[in-house]
């Protein structure tokens, strides 16, 4: 019994770790680096890859826990709700955040997968004061209807659409 435990805590545990981490691998080389549509914006694919690591650790550590060393299941519970609740959580909020930009405007999807659309011309750009060029925000009057996160990829494109619609909006005013 002690042999089998060594062999799976010792070589399977690696085998499937590295099998998970060589297909993600290949997925991101298959798909590549950039988003499909370069309009819609959304979370890097590492902040995906994460939180699945921890989930499926979280879950070969729990069968193992049940296979070989039952007196510890409280552990499961530990580690499911450290590793793997959270990281779930995680994976599900970041894949259905989105940003869809449009000539007149964007659609926010927020974590929850709740949508709302704004216009350009409803809109006035800020940015942080205490992050300076990192962090920025669209404001609807007074209130701060919308963060970009200086992670996201492409966030660039967002701005520059916001800033060409004010000067065409600005230029048929004239």
């Amino acid at each position: 019994m002690k042999i089998l435990q060594n062999i799976i805590v010792f070589v399977l545990l690696p085998i499937l770790l590295f099998l998970m981490y060589f297909f993600v691998y290949k997925y991101s080389r298959k798909y590549g680096t950039k988003p499909k549509n370069p309009r819609v914006l959304r979370f890097p694919r590492f902040f995906l890859v994460i939180p699945i690591f921890g989930f499926c650790f979280c879950l070969l550590y729990s069968i193992y826990i049940l296979l070989f060393q039952f007196e510890d299941w409280p552990f499961i519970i530990l580690f499911f709700g450290i590793f793997g609740f959270p990281g779930l959580f995680a994976f599900i909020a970041w894949s259905v955040w989105k940003v869809d930009i449009k000539d007149d405007g964007f659609v926010y999807r927020n974590f929850i997968g709740r949508k709302v659309e704004y216009k350009y011309k409803d809109l006035e750009y800020k940015q942080s004061k205490r992050y300076r060029s990192l962090k920025w925000y669209f404001y609807k009057g007074d209130k701060k209807v919308f963060c970009m996160p200086p992670y996201i990829d492409g966030d660039n494109l967002l701005y520059k659409k916001y800033r060409k619609y004010i000067k065409e909006e600005a230029s048929n005013k004239i």
